[in-house]
């Protein structure tokens, strides 16, 4: 299963959260899923879910996105539990409140049928290096079209 929670971020002062922020919500997320769990993320180097922070017409959004079952359960659902409804991020002094929450989810097959049978513009772009002298050059063509 794939699933990707969205949240709408909001501080008193309608800060900006910049991306170079996603390691404190980083931290914040592991205090949310519990140290057992967070351990075994760590320790595996299991990558079955990324998160990051965008600004998107003005607001803040969190994304996380898994990619199992197991982490949907044990990352997401304790996200979208309605006590999970603001945190304090320490380095900047915000109280961040968790204005809205937005939750898609798609079988892995749904998604691969989506994506390879459905009729969509796909575009390539060809790119490599090539050394001249001392100097590395590197070309890129246009796009070679639809496919």
């Amino acid at each position: 299963m794939l699933a990707r929670l969205e949240m709408e971020l909001r501080t008193k002062g309608n800060d900006f959260i910049p991306y170079q922020k996603a390691v404190i919500l980083q931290s914040i997320l592991m205090g949310q899923v519990g140290e057992p769990y967070a351990n075994i993320l760590h320790e595996s180097k299991r990558h079955s879910y990324c998160q990051s922070v965008i600004n998107q017409n003005g607001k803040n959004i969190w994304e996380i996105c898994t990619t199992d079952k197991e982490a949907f359960q044990r990352i997401i659902l304790p996200l979208q539990d309605v006590s999970f409804n603001r945190f304090f991020m320490e380095d900047t002094k915000w109280e961040v409140t968790v204005a809205q929450k937005q939750l898609l989810q798609k079988a892995k097959n749904e998604f691969m049928d989506q994506y390879y049978f459905q009729n969509a513009d796909r575009a390539f772009i060809n790119s490599f290096e090539r050394i001249v002298s001392d100097i590395r050059v590197k070309v890129q063509t246009e796009p070679a079209g639809l496919l």
